[in-house]
């Protein structure tokens, strides 16, 4: 079978907790994604600095949410703080399943083993990995995977499983997220450093 390339356009922007809570707000009161595209644009609703990067960062936001289940969106406008996160760090991951996978085969997997640091080489040791069986992986030049790395790590902190010294810090799942889980069943579980055995 041919190979389906990862999408490695993650190095847009980190986890972007403000535009995305503002542009959630919006989808939870239109209801439309593409009405909600067309009035952060005229509005400039992530008070953007330039035309270009309104509209980059907008097209980075919805594609990340609209994968999303309402009741999850919600969550990032009404939510506690790991509330948020975890929401915003499930858009991360299911649009881009590069990054997905990292969290399942690296950040989960160290929880479980009970390895609290995260580091670089971990990182790079999951891309060789994955780059022997994806041709457009080791087409990436130096330069770009650094920058790759550097940006899911600033995302891993964004949204607090990762402290600046590299700890993993795992999430409590509250009550809210884990009647997400159930009524989702399709979303992803082992995304986090989190006890997960009971869903």
């Amino acid at each position: 079978m041919p190979e389906k390339p990862y999408s490695m356009s993650f190095t847009t922007a980190a986890l972007l907790k403000m535009e995305s809570r503002q542009i959630a707000s919006l989808y939870l009161s239109m209801g439309n994604w593409g009405q909600v595209r067309d009035k952060a644009v005229e509005q400039n609703t992530i008070q953007a600095r330039s035309a270009v990067s309104l509209k980059r960062l907008t097209r980075e936001c919805i594609s990340r949410l609209r994968l999303l289940p309402d009741d999850l969106i919600s969550l990032i406008c009404h939510g506690n703080s790991i509330e948020e996160n975890a929401a915003l760090w499930f858009g991360v991951c299911l649009r881009y399943p590069f990054i997905g996978e990292f969290a399942v085969e690296v950040l989960h997997e160290k929880f479980v083993r009970r390895d609290s640091v995260l580091g670089h080489g971990d990182y790079d040791r999951f891309f060789s990995r994955k780059a022997e069986w994806m041709e457009s992986l080791e087409q990436l030049s130096h330069a770009t995977r650094s920058k790759q790395r550097q940006v899911l790590f600033r995302m891993l902190k964004d949204a607090d499983l990762l402290s600046d010294s590299g700890d993993i810090q795992p999430i409590v799942l509250t009550e809210n997220l884990v009647q997400v889980l159930r009524n989702n069943p399709g979303l992803p579980r082992l995304i986090f450093p989190a006890d997960v055995s009971h869903l």
